[in-house]
Parts: C-alpha cells; structure tokens; sequence
C-alpha cells in the first residue's frame, strides 16, 4: 500500500472519533416518513417533485459501495443517458452527444459548480468518497449551465465539512484481484468558525482481459483520490468552502479484442504494448456564500483545475503487430469564475449570473499503421464568457412562468502540426503545420421559456421550450493539413418539453413522467473518409453533417411499501433520426438521412429492490438487487451491422449486514451476475484489415468490510 494511502487514512482517524451513524426510523405512529430529495438543477435548492427540470439522482448506496463507479454503470439506470464504453467517458442524453472527447461535450459535467469541460481524464470522478448525490439534467441546459450543455449536464455533488466529528474507513476484496480502501472524516478544527473534511479512494485489479502476448491480464485499475475541503463561518450569512483534489490514474486504456483474429475471444486480446496509463488530474475551488439580506444571496466560484496524460497508449486493434494505434501526450489546464446572484422573493424568485472561462489544451499524439510511425500535435487556447437571467414568476398561488436568456461569447486560438515520427515515437519531420495560428469566434443566445402549474401538493406539472448550443472550433488531433484548416460550425438545438411529477400515498408512490421533441442544426458527426475541399480524407472527420430530430418519453417511479422495502423503476423510449446528412466540408460522403444517431438506444429499462431485514438486538440485514436493460445500439452514423451493439441486460445483487451499534458493516456484491459478455463499442479500418471490439466488466464479485466513527 502506498504512503498516499497510509497517510490518508491516518487523516481520517485524526478527525474521527465520535460515532455519528442515524437510521431512519418509524414515527410514534408506527409509520415513516418518506425522504424528500433536494436537488440544486436550477442553481438553488429545490424540492425535485417541485421542479421544472427532468432531473434525475442516482442512489447514494450505489456512489459510496465498493469499487469504482464509471459512467458506463449508470447506462439505463438513468433514463435516457448512454455512457458508450468504461473509459473513456464521452456521454450522452436523449441520443445527443460527442463522439470525440477531444472536442466539447454536449453534455456538460460538473463537480460542485465547477465546469470539466474534458471528461477523458475524469472518469473516475464519481468514485470520490464524498459524493453526496449525481444529478443528472436531461434537455438542453443552455440558460443555467452553458453553451456545451445542449444535451443536459451531469452534476457531482460533495459533501461539504461540518462541525460535528464523523467517518467511515471501508476495505474490500473482490475477484480478478480487486483490492479497495474508501474513507471520509469531517469534524470541527475551530467549532463555529472552521471545520474540514477529508476523502480518500484507492482502488486496483489486475484485469479482467487476457493478454497471451504479454502474458499477463489488461484492462486494470490502479487509482488514488484524495480530496480535502475546509468551511469557514466568521460571521452571520458568510460562509466559504475551500476544496482541492488530487486524482492519479494509472489504469488501463482498456484493450480491444480482435473478432477477426484466432477465433474472436472476447476477452483476450493480443497487444504487444502495455496498455497502462498515466494521468494525474489536480484542482482547487473557492465557493463564497454572502446572504445579503433574507431574501438575496450572492455566490462567489473561483476554480483552476488541470490533468496532464503522459503518453498513455490507446490500442484498438487487439493484435500482437503494430497494426493500428495512438499514444496521447495531453497537457490542460483551466480557469473559471462565476458570479451568481440567488433572490427569493416569495412569488417572484430569480438568478442572474456572469461566468469567465479560460482553458490552455495542448496534444501530442504519435500514432502508427502497419509499423509506420506518424503524428500530429496542436495547442489549443479557449475563452468564454457569458451572461445569463432566469426568473420564475407566480402569478397565482398554482400557476407559475418561468423566462430566462443567456449571452455567450466564444474564441479559440488554434495551432497544428503533424510529423513523421519512429518506433520511439520522436519527431523526425514536420510534415505540415499551420503556419501560425487559427482563429474562430461564436456567440450564443439561448432562452428559455416555461409555465409550471401545482394542481394539489402532490401534483405538479410543467412545460418548457428551451434553445442549446454546443461548441465547434478546430480538430485538436488533426490527421492532415486540410482537416486542421476546417473547424467545426457549432451545433444548435431547440428543444420542447413537458412533463408531471405526481406523489400518491402520502408520497410512498412517486411518478414522474417526461415528454420531449428536440431538433437540431449542424448536429456534429463524425464521417468517415470525406473530401475536404475537394481532397479526399483516408481518416474519420467531424463536420457539421446536418439536421436531425429526437423525441420520446421517459418515467421513473418509486414505490416505499413500507420503511423496510424501497423499488426503483425507470424506463425511457426514444426516437433519434437524421433529417438532413451531407459532409458539408466538400462533396456528400453519403447520404445518412433517415438512419438513427449513433448510440441512441430505442429502449432504456432499469430497476432497483431495497429490503432491510431488522434483527432483534443484533442489527440489521439489508439486501438488494437491480437490472438494466438497454436495446441494441448503432455505434456509427452508417448504422452498419458490423458496429452495431446488440441488446444488453445486467443483473446486480448484493446484501450488508449492520452491527446493532451502527458501527459496522459487512457487505458482499456481485456485478454482471450472469456473466453476460457484450461488444460496447467498435473499431472498423478495412484498410488494414482491422475489427475489433471492446466488452463490458465479466461477472465480479466484491467482499467488503466498513467503519463507522
């Protein structure tokens, strides 16, 4: 075990000692009462039965149990949302998203109000030990969040530090030889004044793909987490929270499996590189609260954040030759500061904000086909910034509208290079570059216009139109001079929706129901082999391909029996279709109109049992059990068959038992319980005869055993 670990866990029994475990429990009635679930979509605490967003939140047991948490594992759980593959994480809602992570997400994600506008180098940021909650936004979230939110936005909520002493220390055991320690202390240095928090992950395995070439198993992890915050309170209405963190990453790249290749294995894969990578992500936020009166609030977010990716390999051809693959050397850093001012007025309460943006993104990305060594480098420079205003108005007691508008401005500085390199990936030979920089520029106006209307306490309903923009610019991994001279035109979407949050039963039954119609102008696909100015490209391109549509519906349900039994059900239809397909940069590649966007699944299902059993004395037995199912997905813009997912099912179960003092657990969980095995994502270059895949995590099994302080 590392010093990192050592010294966090001594970290966190130094502010650790009083016990601070509550279970629910059942009023003097003999009933309970069913928890309300606060939720912050519309940059203010809000009831989620209350509010005019589809907004989703992802299980606390689900965040804080055992191993890593990756996007992937929220597929079909969340309605509507598709994480294609493990790592890296390129998301998408309601069929929209990015199919290249050096390009800006349609879906934007956030760690307490701090935008990460990469979400390559954080995908693990779900699996910090003080997560309180994932929130997830479904519909352009252009007014509130951004331009690079025209599908919704996915929001990491920590705990923040408190004065009274708690903690936890877990470890756990697993197959495949998974090895995990999690812990998380707050406590008061200067009660009243300063309290502070701790949070620490370390998690590794050893791979669950064979690799006869190397002779061991790939596809592994080895992360760190460590993350520390600070509250001060000097006076009344004042508050600021401080927080840093420090992630390393030294996981696999995850390896592909040949189909065409001695039979097909899917979970052996033949690389003759170690596919072991090497990113350390850093960052630091200040959040400054000042209540100005009882009814203004006015929030401070300053945040710098940075990763830098060592030349981690990416490999995709599954093969022992150095038949097809990259290796990227990536260097980001950020600065951001919002201002937001919170107003209450009773009927009428509003947000105004002002955000700066500013990011420096460099790549170096050797890469080699059939043993020739090539690259492309490029350094990126973006600033934003943008003003924004949303109000909601009752204009009686039940009917309320809702109006806002958000200006945004956008400029990026572009430099490219590529090269011929060897089997040291040096640069030999510039090849071709820009001959100095690039520029682009774009604006944004995205309003949003809504009614709501509470027709009893436990029924309210809404309806919105609501405008998004993603943003272009230049390729940052070029493969030629004319695909670096050509940046992409942003994607814009407008989108309608309308939905019902109902409680029944004194709100032991909650159902809430979504409608939405989205179109979209310049929608961003990658094509392969274009002509860009009337040369043809022998490589994949993203280009403003055209128009397309997406409709559908989502519910999610949740039913409490009793105090002891919880059920969770969601399930999402979605129709996503290309209006209009043409490779705007030259001559039409073809023609795609009519085929469904890439992973747009037409059928999401998850569901989720919680039972707790009490014993007499001697504590507590919880079980649970939950299953997703995602219908088949096309991975590519041509819909071919070749890349084309078939459907997916995934079955979990696991059960804990908790000492009568709360103060330990035992847990025991089993992921992929029948051992399914599915392709998530493909890679298809006839060239050079490669077809490879890479597959879901086999069955895995995890023991753990948890501390409460």
């Amino acid at each position: 075990m590392s010093l990192l670990t050592w010294g966090a866990l001594s970290a966190l029994y130094g502010l650790s000692f009083a016990p601070a475990f509550a279970q629910s429990a059942p009023d003097a009635s003999g009933s309970f009462t069913v928890p309300e679930v606060k939720v912050t979509a519309e940059r203010r605490e809000t009831d989620i039965q209350k509010t005019a967003v589809a907004v989703s939140v992802v299980n606390k047991e689900d965040i804080v149990k055992p191993g890593i948490l990756l996007f992937n594992d929220l597929s079909g759980q969340v309605p509507g949302f598709v994480a294609p593959v493990p790592t890296p994480g390129t998301l998408y809602i309601r069929g929209i998203g990015t199919s290249s992570p050096t390009y800006y997400p349609a879906v934007a994600l956030y760690v307490d109000d701090v935008y990460i506008p990469r979400i390559r180098a954080n995908k693990l940021y779900a699996s910090f030990a003080d997560v309180e909650r994932i929130e997830v936004l479904r519909g352009p979230q252009g007014t509130l969040y951004g331009q690079n939110s025209s599908a919704g936005a996915f929001k990491l909520v920590s705990k923040d530090p408190v004065d009274e002493r708690s903690g936890w220390v877990s470890v756990s055991a697993g197959n495949y030889g998974a090895l995990g320690v999690k812990g998380y202390a707050t406590g008061a240095i200067n009660p009243g004044i300063l309290s502070a928090s701790v949070a620490y992950t370390h998690e590794q395995d050893d791979g669950y793909t064979k690799n006869p070439t190397l002779g061991r198993n790939t596809n592994s992890v080895s992360v760190d987490q460590l993350r520390a915050k600070f509250r001060l309170t000097p006076s009344p209405g004042l508050e600021a929270i401080l927080s840093i963190d420090g992630t390393h990453d030294g996981s696999s790249n995850g390896d592909y499996s040949p189909i065409n290749y001695r039979g097909g294995d899917p979970r052996t894969s033949y690389e003759e590189k170690r596919p072991e990578g090497n990113v350390n992500i850093w960052g630091t936020s200040l959040r400054i609260n000042k209540n100005l009166d009882d009814k203004l609030t006015l929030k401070s977010i300053t945040a710098y954040r940075g990763f830098r990716e060592m030349y981690a390999p990416n490999l995709s051809d599954g093969l022992p030759t150095a038949t097809s693959g990259f290796i990227l050397g990536l260097d980001q850093h950020q600065f951001s500061q919002e201002f937001q001012l919170l107003a209450d007025y009773g009927r009428f309460n509003y947000t105004l904000g002002a955000v700066l943006f500013n990011e420096h993104f460099s790549v170096d990305r050797p890469q080699w086909t059939n043993s020739v060594y090539s690259g492309t480098g490029s350094v990126v420079d973006n600033q934003s910034y943008g003003v924004f205003a949303q109000g909601n108005y009752k204009l009686t007691e039940k009917l309320g509208v809702t109006a806002g508008l958000r200006f945004n401005h956008f400029d990026q500085t572009y430099s490219a290079f590529g090269y011929s390199s060897n089997v040291n990936y040096d640069h030999v030979r510039t090849v071709w570059s820009t001959n100095g920089d690039l520029k682009t520029t774009s604006t944004a106006w995205t309003p949003k216009l809504g009614i709501d209307y509470q027709w009893n306490p436990d029924l309210f309903s809404y309806a919105s139109v609501t405008r998004g923009q993603k943003d272009g610019g230049y390729n940052p991994v070029a493969a030629s001079l004319q695909i670096a001279q050509v940046p992409v035109s942003p994607e814009k979407v407008t989108s309608y929706e309308i939905g019902t949050k109902a409680s029944s039963f004194g709100g032991r039954l909650k159902t809430n129901v979504a409608l939405f119609y989205n179109q979209f102008d310049g929608y961003q696909a990658a094509v392969a082999n274009p002509v860009v100015n009337g040369v043809p490209i022998f490589a994949s391109v993203t280009v403003n391909a055209g128009k397309a549509t997406t409709y559908g519906a989502e519910l999610e349900a949740s039913v409490y029996p009793s105090s002891r039994l919880e059920f969770n059900f969601s399930a999402a239809v979605l129709h996503a279709e290309f209006d209009e397909f043409s490779n705007p940069t030259g001559a039409a590649n073809t023609d795609y109109k009519g085929k469904t966007l890439p992973f747009s699944p037409k059928l999401t299902l998850g569901t989720r049992i919680a039972y707790k059993i009490p014993l007499q004395d001697a504590g507590t037995i919880r079980l649970n059990a939950s299953a997703r199912y995602l219908s088949q997905i096309y991975t590519a813009v041509d819909n071919a068959g070749a890349t084309t997912t078939p459907a997916q099912t995934y079955v979990n179960l696991g059960g804990s038992y908790t000492s009568q003092d709360a103060a330990w657990t035992t847990s025991l969980e089993v992921t992929n319980l029948f051992d399914r095995t599915y392709p998530l994502n493909f890679v298809s270059t006839p060239s050079v005869n490669v077809y490879s895949a890479r597959y879901n995590a086999p069955r895995t099994i995890r023991l753990a055993l948890r501390r409460d302080f």
